[in-house]
């Protein structure tokens, strides 16, 4: 069975050689290597691993034994992460940096996973926290039954230093530091490296034929868990979010605002219980541009502190058809990265029509909607 390694690495490359290291010693030596790190963790791994046929990965071949032919991993496996605009990750700094991380894992363990004969590796011992809960998520979205999550133990004198990648053949005393950052020498015969299995839950077999289909996002994933029969749609004015099948999501206030609009007049419609959009409960852009000073109302009860005469007379208090679907633009984004793309079609600011009668609204019925002050 062909086995691939799936790690994650930040600005230390040791935690690669010690990991197939460990592998090794289990017999467990990978047939494929792929790492997700950032672009100075890459950087990193090119100088220290293969600098010019001579970087540490070669040392370790060596004293496996091993050829390089025999491992599938070279700087081309080396994935370094990126934006959707293209530009180059250095740290996991930032939400948007997370979200960038977390894709790339979902991306590369649904590849991976593709080919039902082989199994997956998956390594969370290297970079910050968040990267290896993120693989670890990876891994419970598109684990099998034949894959593992493993994590590297080193001796803690050995662990953080920059010149040890794994215990040699040939033992060599390299310079460690000791608490007080003091330099001193000790032979790589005592470092000890072991290879920690940690258990995990798969929900893959809990996912339909179309979610394996392609790579999801998290939260379509994770909403497909859900298996209420009905659920309702509950907007927590006060708290500035909505609350749908237990999950909560933040909105900000203009967004919020112009949602509790929608639900209000689907709420207060005169029509069939189980309307799916009529001329009452779907309003036209221009009927919506009309309940301006409603929206207003809305909106400063989700900030009653505020003095009004601070409050702008443009954005939402003097909405405009560029402005609306901006907001409802940016909104039904926020509904799919917080709820999934197959419950954000539910919730959704969604249209119905053609120009110049198309008209907005909300899918779910005005018995699936609750309004919290």
């Amino acid at each position: 069975m062909k086995t691939t390694l799936l790690a994650v690495c930040g600005l230390s490359p040791q935690v690669i050689t010690e990991t197939v290291y460990a592998l090794a010693q289990q017999q467990r030596c990978p047939a494929c290597i792929r790492i997700i790190t950032t672009r100075k963790g890459r950087d990193a791994i090119l100088s220290q691993l293969f600098d010019d046929q001579q970087g540490a990965w070669f040392a370790l071949l060596q004293d496996l034994n091993i050829t390089p032919e025999q491992i599938d991993f070279g700087p081309q496996a080396v994935h370094a992460l990126t934006h959707e605009s293209g530009q180059p990750i250095d740290d996991i700094v930032s939400e948007a940096d997370n979200t960038a991380l977390v894709s790339s894992c979902l991306r590369l363990a649904w590849q991976i996973a593709r080919d039902e004969q082989g199994a997956v590796y998956y390594s969370i011992a290297g970079g910050r926290k968040t990267m290896g809960a993120a693989l670890g998520f990876a891994a419970q979205a598109y684990g099998r039954p034949q894959d593992r999550i493993f994590h590297v133990l080193v001796s803690p004198e050995f662990e953080n230093s920059r010149n040890f990648f794994y215990p040699p053949t040939n033992s060599v005393e390299i310079e460690l530091h000791d608490a007080k950052g003091q330099p001193y020498r000790k032979s790589t015969r005592y470092a000890q490296v072991q290879l920690v299995a940690l258990p995990f839950f798969s929900f893959r077999s809990q996912l339909s034929a179309d979610l394996l289909a392609t790579p999801q996002a998290p939260a379509t994933l994770l909403g497909a868990l859900v298996r209420e029969k009905s659920a309702d749609l509950i907007i927590l004015l006060r708290e500035g979010k909505l609350r749908w099948k237990g999950r909560e999501l933040d909105l900000p206030p203009t967004q919020l605002a112009l949602y509790t609009l929608l639900a209000e007049i689907k709420k207060d419609a005169v029509c069939a219980p189980d309307c799916p959009g009529c001329e009452v409960c779907w309003p036209t852009q221009a009927q919506l541009l009309d309940q301006q000073t409603r929206l207003s109302r809305i909106y400063r009860d989700l900030d009653p502190g505020r003095d009004p005469q601070e409050m702008s007379s443009s954005g939402i208090f003097g909405l405009t058809p560029d402005n609306f679907h901006s907001y409802r633009s940016k909104l039904n984004r926020k509904l799919a990265s917080g709820f999934g793309t197959i419950d954000a079609a539910q919730l959704q600011i969604a249209r119905q029509g053609q120009r110049p009668n198309t008209r907005y609204g909300l899918k779910l019925s005005r018995q699936e909607m609750r309004i919290l002050r």
